[in-house]
């Protein structure tokens, strides 16, 4: 397994760094850290990388290395030549379930599944009881951004139930969200794994409504003649449980062969 390095020169303190990188993944993380003469911009620095039970090891080595510096910041991100990252390198230690996506690196990455095909939220929920006594699902507090983006999808496309992709609005910031729910992502490290194009952007989003599931359970409602309406909000406020099947579990990382690390040498 592997994952991505980062560089810090001097001029930029490691707190400085989490707050403007690492934050983004939402939890604070655990780093490992090599001080290092001369990293990939020529002076002296430090080299990071995020504690996990398989890391790469904290160091700069050019002969094995490539680096790029993230777009108008003074931090570098890189990654081992020969073990560029996959999904599995850099998956989190909770995983949403959801619809497999292959990208531009030929691997598959689970999107999570946010609005179930028949409406209500696919996401876990906060149990309360009622006054009565009954259970209330309540939305939880990290999903509420998701969930949003997830029912503005719904609304741009619910009109297009008869077309297998529909014409959405491609956003790179959006398809970011999605990815960074179960993997160590921000929008420098997709950049440099090349993951995105205008089409992978679309399946993504169209993946986190379960479009394809939407769209499969419409082909076979049209041929029995039975109305779908797919209107159940995932909306911020309390909901009784949905009547609606709850997603499966996602694939295994090593059960893939696209997530499975090539052994060398």
């Amino acid at each position: 397994m592997a994952g991505f390095l980062y560089y810090v020169p001097e001029s930029l303190t490691i707190g400085e760094f989490r707050r403007s990188h690492l934050t983004r993944f939402g939890e604070v993380l655990s780093l490992a850290t090599r001080g290092v003469e001369a990293g990939p911009d020529g002076k002296s620095g430090t080299i990071l990388v995020i504690e996990r039970e398989h890391k790469p090891r904290p160091g700069y080595f050019a002969e094995r290395q490539e680096w790029q510096q993230a777009p108008g910041a003074a931090w570098w991100v890189g990654w081992e030549r020969e073990s560029r990252p996959i999904p599995v390198d850099l998956q989190r230690d909770e995983v949403v379930a959801g619809h497999e996506i292959k990208l531009e690196d030929g691997n598959l990455w689970t999107i999570p599944l946010v609005r179930l095909a028949m409406g209500g939220s696919a996401l876990d929920q906060r149990l309360r009881l009622r006054a009565d006594g009954g259970l209330i699902e309540q939305p939880l507090q990290r999903y509420a951004a998701i969930t949003r983006l997830a029912e503005q999808i719904w609304q741009l496309v619910r009109g297009q139930a008869d077309q297998e992709e529909p014409a959405i609005e491609v956003e790179w910031d959006h398809a970011i969200q999605a990815l960074a729910m179960n993997y160590y992502l921000a929008a420098e490290e997709v950049s440099v794994l090349g993951l995105l194009t205008k089409k992978r952007i679309g399946d993504i989003l169209l993946a986190l409504i379960d479009w394809p599931t939407f769209t499969k359970l419409l082909k076979e409602m049209n041929k029995k003649k039975v109305p779908v309406s797919g209107e159940s909000s995932t909306g911020s406020g309390e909901t009784d449980s949905p009547p609606a099947t709850r997603p499966h579990s996602p694939t295994s990382s090593s059960g893939s062969e696209d997530t499975k690390r090539k052994e060398e040498g």
